[in-house]
């Protein structure tokens, strides 16, 4: 499942102002600490199927948004929506890992915590 790792690359990406997209050499450990964050989470055990394919698919949907619309924010600059979207993925990022996205680092190891 690569989702977490997209979803976390981008919102690392995002949430932190004028960061540029992470070397390929830190996915993989990426998308490996995501599988056991949301591995761990009790509301993905015990849900269905169904109710869990639904869930990665929002955060697919939320890594491809983050990740589009830094593009197009990269290609056409707009200051208010970069303010609005670091702004959005700090929150997202904070949700998702429990943690202050201040604490938070990606690196050739993936994501640390400082």
């Amino acid at each position: 499942m690569i989702t977490g790792g997209v979803l976390n690359q981008q919102l690392l990406q995002a949430s932190v102002p004028g960061a540029r997209p992470a070397a390929d050499s830190g996915f993989p450990p990426l998308v490996e600490q995501s599988r056991r964050i949301l591995a761990a989470l009790p509301q993905l055990r015990v849900a269905t199927a169904p109710a869990r394919q639904d869930t990665y698919e929002q955060l697919s949907i939320l890594g491809m948004f983050m990740a589009t619309t830094r593009m197009a924010l990269d290609r056409q600059p707009d200051r208010v929506a970069v303010a609005n979207l670091e702004q959005a993925a700090k929150r997202y990022l904070e949700q998702f890992l429990a943690v202050d996205a201040e604490r938070v680092q990606l690196g050739p190891e993936g994501l640390r915590l400082n």
